[in-house]
């Protein structure tokens, strides 16, 4: 998956189209992240003998084809690539080349 746990992302579909928020939960196996303060879900839970009644409120995970890369610096959502530099492979911006961050050190590109 492109988009990593503390990234900025931008929601492109659904009721809270636009919103920005950070991703605080990557779930690979689902194709799914969870987004703060977005599509935030309430749980009632009923008091007993020995709990009171309480209101729990949480984000509940989004699609990941419904979230952008949005870049902080450029104020724009863009499209995330890989590229190697030397035998470190980076995520790259696509619109504007810039390194994000590094994945991987001491690989060899596989191209030579």
């Amino acid at each position: 998956m492109k988009i990593k746990k503390n990234d900025f992302v931008q929601i492109i579909a659904g009721k809270q189209k636009g919103d920005v928020g950070v991703v605080l939960k990557v779930l690979p196996k689902s194709n799914k992240v969870v987004v703060e303060n977005v599509n935030k879900l309430k749980r009632f839970r009923k008091s007993n003998r020995n709990l009171n009644g309480s209101i729990n409120e949480f984000e509940s995970p989004i699609d990941i084809s419904n979230v952008a890369f949005f870049d902080n610096n450029k104020k724009q959502r863009c499209k995330i690539g890989y590229k190697f530099f030397g035998d470190e492979k980076w995520r790259i911006n696509k619109k504007t080349g810039e390194k994000i961050d590094i994945i991987k050190k001491g690989i060899k590109n596989a191209k030579n």
